[in-house]
């Protein structure tokens, strides 16, 4: 899944330098591992930013009985 917005953007170095700046982002990427998902988010100042979470599908290896 992917939320793609145009707005605009912001520096995500600030993500790492600051503990009270992102801690929404921060929470997304917690839940994400939470489940099992990889948890993405690229942010380009003046163009926007793009947050995905993606979560691998695990085929049941159990095949009922015929």
């Amino acid at each position: 899944m992917q939320v793609i917005d145009n707005g605009e953007g912001f520096d995500l170095k600030a993500l790492k330098e600051n503990s009270k700046f992102g801690l929404g982002i921060k929470n997304m990427h917690n839940r994400a591992k939470l489940i099992g998902a990889d948890f993405q988010i690229n942010s380009t100042i003046g163009k926007g930013t793009t947050a995905s979470i993606s979560l691998p599908l695990i085929s049941n290896a159990y095949e009922h009985p015929k």
